[in-house]
């Protein structure tokens, strides 16, 4: 009788042994098809953001970065806003093409470009609007926005070929 009652013991921790891998085993599956279902929607972001770049006309990154510097440096002339706009490496304007990185994509290039602008008066506020207008039909990428005191720091990213 004892004997039948070890085997059966034994065999409820044969089974709960097994049961437990088991267990183990599916939560190990789950993770790696969560992990992999990331990665591909990471892929297809970056595939969705290159189609866009496709699609549109590629600009060079030459003509691109003055023409973006220009139109914001005239929204903040036309608001009489105080605005600082610099590539983030470079001291002047000179030999802009230095700075230009390659990107994750290839064929495009980067450069990052940094803007202070003052808002004192009410209506500068919608120089804000006008940033968001630029990104929006532009390949610029929002980096970073900060707001110290009356000044908004932009960091935008800008692409091209």
């Amino acid at each position: 009788m004892r004997t039948i009652t070890y085997l059966i013991l034994l065999a409820a921790l044969v089974a709960s042994i097994c049961a437990w891998q088991l267990s183990r085993d599916t939560r190990e599956i789950n993770d790696r098809i969560r992990k992999i279902k990331e990665e591909i929607a990471m892929i297809n972001l970056e595939f969705k953001d290159l189609a866009k770049y496709k699609e549109g006309s590629c600009l060079s990154l030459s003509e691109f970065y003055p023409k973006v510097f220009n139109k914001i440096k005239e929204m903040c002339a036309y608001y009489n806003a105080a605005c600082e706009v610099k590539l983030s490496t470079s001291k002047d304007l000179t030999n802009t093409e230095e700075f230009f990185r390659a990107s994750q994509y290839q064929g495009i290039r980067y450069v990052d470009l940094l803007c202070a602008v003052s808002l004192r008066e009410p209506l500068e506020t919608y120089l804000l609007n006008m940033f968001y207008e630029i990104a929006k039909d532009n390949p610029i990428e929002m980096l970073d926005v900060k707001i110290e005191k009356n000044t908004v720091n932009l960091t935008m990213r800008l692409y091209g070929t």
